[in-house]
């Protein structure tokens, strides 16, 4: 069988950008905090410009830098700190809705796949369950580490 030049060239297109994402893929957790940092600079920009020329340059730019940066983690724990106990508050009672919501998803999703000639119906009860005990084991275990992982960026934030 042979290939067409065009073909040939996707082909190749499309092995360079499955190597390029196989390759983003494994160095993800290398390359998270430059994402972040780089989309950061990208949008708080914007807010040292105008500071800068509100003051006509009187402030040097980098303490401009370091104010919109204080301000701008002081107002993410703000959200962080009105967030969380509300999701604190909810999720319990989240957790008590699963049931009511799968059974009407059931009830929706049946007509529609029977449209199809799909016959599925969904096991209310053990997805319920499934779902209670999934949400109640790693709740503890998911906020623990937030928590601590929030505790660590704070004092790292501080000592910086």
């Amino acid at each position: 069988m042979q290939f067409t030049p065009t073909q040939k060239q996707a082909t190749a297109w499309a092995a360079i950008a499955l190597a390029l994402g196989v390759v983003l893929w494994l160095l993800a957790p290398v390359l998270t905090p430059f994402v972040v940092a780089a989309v950061l600079a990208y949008a708080l920009t914007p807010v040292v410009n105008r500071l800068d020329a509100a003051f006509s340059g009187r402030v040097p730019r980098v303490l401009a830098v370091i104010g919109v940066e204080l301000l701008f983690m002081f107002l993410v724990l703000a959200v962080v700190l009105l967030i969380v106990p509300i999701l604190a508050k909810e999720l319990p009672l989240m957790r008590e809705q699963l049931p009511l919501l799968a059974a009407k998803l059931n009830a929706w999703a049946q007509p529609l796949l029977a449209g199809f000639g799909i016959q599925l119906s969904l096991d209310v009860p053990s997805i319920r369950n499934f779902v209670i005990k999934y949400l109640s084991a790693n709740f503890e275990d998911g906020m623990g580490s937030v928590l601590s992982s929030l505790r660590m960026g704070g004092s790292v934030a501080l000592a910086l």
